[in-house]
């Protein structure tokens, strides 16, 4: 009984660390800033916007700028195929792109300009658990940002960014657990009315947005904590 115990103990440990290396070394997504990614950020041309963070006002007014211009620098949202990958000069050369492809530009630049982001994957919450495992369930990719009054959501395709009427930041939780204080209209509007999971650092549930293509959920290994 022992021997069996032990042998158990053993393959679930091997197991786990099999499991846990194939994640990390294929499934984990930096926020790493190559020369393509410095090269489209200063194509957003909103540098003048974000050198002097002195301010919460300057900061919004840094992170507003970044904001609208990913939407007005590639205004197609039509979505590209499986395998495209995911990084902003990418998305700049193929001249379209989904909310992932804007959520991770954004990301990006703000970091450029000094500020600490988290990826947003957003999910319609059909079943108790395992959401983010079923296909076919309405889901979005967006963004928040730290400021310095806090978590300050923004969303990847439309215009809107997540203040109070008082210009207060807001996180995606917040916002959806009363949106009548959000000072923009949240689009599409049907979305945001469902019962949304939030699952921050999840960049893909499949595995084919980042390069490897190795099959698996693509995640930021730092961002996992902020579901706890």
């Amino acid at each position: 009984m022992k021997k069996k115990f032990l042998k158990l103990f053993f393959g679930f440990i091997a197991f786990s660390a099999a499991l846990f290396s194939y994640s990390y070394l294929f499934l984990t997504v930096d926020n790493e800033l190559s020369a393509d990614d410095i090269t489209s950020i200063k194509k957003l041309k909103v540098a003048h916007n974000c050198t002097d963070l002195s301010s919460y006002q300057k900061e919004i007014d840094c992170i507003s700028a970044v904001h609208q211009s990913i939407r007005k620098i590639v205004t197609n949202t039509r979505c590209p195929s499986r395998f495209s990958l995911i990084e902003p000069h990418y998305f700049i050369r193929r001249k379209h792109g989904c909310c992932y492809d804007r959520a991770r530009f954004t990301e990006k630049a703000l970091e450029y300009f000094g500020f600490q982001t988290r990826h947003v994957f957003l999910i319609e919450k059909k079943y108790p658990v395992f959401n983010s495992l079923i296909p076919g369930i309405d889901t979005h990719a967006s963004s928040e940002v730290k400021t310095s009054k806090g978590w300050l959501g923004l969303d990847s395709n439309e215009d809107f960014i997540l203040l109070t009427k008082e210009n207060q930041p807001l996180t995606y939780e917040d916002a959806l657990a009363n949106v009548k204080q959000v000072k923009y209209t949240m689009k599409p509007e049907k979305f945001y009315k469902k019962d949304i999971q939030i699952v921050y650092g999840l960049h893909s549930r499949h595995g084919f947005f980042h390069g490897l293509h190795f099959p698996g959920p693509e995640f930021n290994i730092h961002q996992i904590k902020y579901n706890f």
